[in-house]
């Protein structure tokens, strides 16, 4: 049964604020959240599914039954972001260092038995979302998975049962010398950010750095739109200057129309492509900092003005790796 509190927490985590300040997000529906606890890099902190889901997912759901909360229909409804949820629903950590600047001790004080540090609600005065404040909740009771005992949200977090803090927080790091690299400029549809994810786990462009005017690349609707990738892609927030600063020396490529033929231009083994705001196209910053600009020609017949940020993307993305 889904208490007050976890309720409270939960509807919290579909805004940005909240995300950040708990470093953690939602993985919703069968697959993404069956993806979510066969990997290794992301931690899973709490999970709220149907009984039938659970029944079906028994032999996967065994290693985290003490993170388990059955929860009816209806309740699975208050908490989803979709408009028709999905049997399932996951609280996923952000992966340490990766897109904040606070430290994850600062946020969520340490889980100790019997009792859970939980977020409890403090009304903002402006009535928008309300504020949250970290407390202390018993551990609730009822019957988990398999005949295992659930213990609530967070329950078992340090046990070896699901993963281990420290180990997730050491996988979540910045690969030490990626060859090639995406730079999201301004991206805020997050329909786009998540197909971009998408296709950089694809291509295997990773990490990918996001300006810190992007929309949120934890997002219930780009996570869902991602299918996944952001679990398997590492992506940080952080201005370019501190981007390039990282990778001295590398090209840096940018998409722009008044750029060269990207099937015919020499193309870099390693650097960083940086990609636009898909209404205005790249920053006068990031402008500044192109090695050299590419398009996509369009063909003789070809009318549209421009093709969608994330099209574009997944063209340039494969030219590149490509060798070409």
């Amino acid at each position: 049964m889904l208490s007050a509190s976890q309720q409270k927490f939960l509807t919290s985590l579909h805004v940005k604020k909240y995300r950040q300040k708990y470093r953690k997000f939602i993985v919703e529906g069968d697959k993404l959240v069956c993806e979510l606890l066969r990997q290794q890099r992301i931690g899973v902190y709490a999970l709220f599914g149907l009984d039938t889901w659970a029944t079906q997912r028994a032999d996967l759901l065994l290693p985290y039954q003490t993170k388990f909360t059955p929860v009816t229909e209806a309740e699975l409804k208050k908490i989803s972001t979709l408009t028709t949820p999905n049997q399932v629903l996951a609280v996923a950590e952000m992966p340490a260092g990766i897109g904040l600047a606070e430290d994850a001790s600062s946020m969520i004080s340490p889980i100790t038995s019997p009792s859970i540090s939980y977020p409890t609600p403090n009304p903002s005065p402006s009535g928008e979302g309300g504020g949250y404040e970290l407390g202390s909740a018993p551990l609730p009771g009822g019957g988990g998975v398999g005949g295992g005992v659930n213990r609530g949200v967070g329950a078992g977090l340090n046990q070896s049962e699901g993963f281990n803090t420290e180990s997730n927080q050491k996988t979540g790091t910045i690969p030490a010398s990626p060859l090639k690299s995406l730079y999201l400029d301004g991206i805020q549809d997050p329909g786009n950010m998540g197909t971009i994810l998408r296709i950089a786990d694809w291509f295997g462009l990773s990490p990918v750095y996001c300006s810190p005017d992007c929309v949120d690349p934890y997002s219930p609707k780009v996570v869902q739109a991602g299918m996944g990738a952001v679990l398997r892609v590492v992506v940080e927030e952080a201005p370019l200057e501190e981007v390039l600063a990282r990778h001295e020396g590398w090209p840096v490529l940018g998409a722009d129309m008044a750029g060269e033929d990207v099937f015919k231009a020499p193309l870099p083994e390693r650097g960083l492509l940086i990609i636009g705001n898909e209404g205005r196209g790249l920053s006068a910053a990031a402008a500044a900092r192109l090695s050299r600009r590419v398009s996509i020609p369009r063909p003789p017949g070809g009318a549209a003005e421009s093709l969608n940020a994330a099209v574009a993307t997944g063209i340039l993305a494969a030219v590149w790796t490509s060798g070409q």
